[in-house]
């Protein structure tokens, strides 16, 4: 698409106005020119600012800015009802929606609702099946910059995020915020049958084949199936005759 061309585009009202701010890469469309300019450096690798912690590098002051708060621990945005806090405004005003139950953009071909205009495009390219964002090193691409910004920590050893309680770091900020919770007793995830909480989302969906019945992993020479893939791999050693366990007396 080109970006001088003028298009129909939803404001956070979900009214429709003109936007003429389109990226020619991605077709992401911006609020102004200025803003526009700024995001084409993304593309075109123009990063003038660079975090003295990670090193990693920015377009804008703003941005590099935004990003130390993942250093400082500053979440300066709240959220009035469970005061939450946030590092962005638009991550506080796309929560906001949460309370409210409003998921004003929609997809024009699946009707799938999102709470955010971001969310909604990156939806969109599952249907038109776009990746606009390149590895620049395995040249892998991704329909989504977050994703992309994930991926590129698996051609390097750096480790950015780091406890702040036992000092181990992690490549990937959502790894860092699960492992904060073997220090806490915060456990977010709750059984909505029996109310039982869990501190991680994927042993709360283990525990539901508890009430489900459901036994996905099946053993491939007797049929035999388990909830978890711990209990298959033990379960095959009855088949195997292997015994990894050695009592030392």
């Amino acid at each position: 698409m080109n970006k001088k061309s003028v298009t129909k585009e939803r404001n956070a009202k979900g009214h429709r106005v003109e936007c003429s701010n389109w990226c020619s890469v991605c077709n992401k469309s911006l609020s102004s020119r200025r803003y526009l300019k700024l995001h084409e450096s993304l593309h075109n690798g123009q990063y003038r600012y660079s975090c003295g912690v990670c090193r990693k590098q920015f377009v804008s002051l703003t941005n590099l800015k935004v990003h130390q708060r993942l250093h400082s621990g500053e979440r300066p945005f709240s959220c009035g009802v469970c005061f939450k806090s946030f590092i962005r405004r638009a991550h506080l005003q796309a929560h906001l929606h949460t309370h409210s139950g409003e998921r004003p953009f929609s997809c024009d071909v699946c009707r799938k609702a999102f709470v955010s205009r971001d969310s909604l495009k990156g939806h969109q390219r599952l249907h038109s099946g776009e990746r606009p964002f390149t590895c620049g090193v395995c040249f892998k691409s991704f329909s989504r910059l977050p994703t992309l910004r994930i991926h590129l920590h698996t051609h390097s050893d750096e480790r950015p995020f780091s406890c702040e309680v036992c000092k181990k770091s992690f490549k990937y900020q959502q790894l860092m915020k699960q492992h904060l919770r073997t220090h806490s007793n915060e456990r977010p995830f709750s059984c909505n049958i029996c109310k039982k909480s869990f501190k991680f989302q994927n042993i709360l969906r283990t525990h539901m084949r508890i009430h489900t019945g459901e036994r996905p992993f099946s053993c491939d020479l007797c049929k035999q199936s388990f909830a978890r893939t711990y209990d298959l791999k033990t379960h095959h050693r009855t088949h195997t005759g292997e015994r990894p366990f050695t009592c030392n007396v």
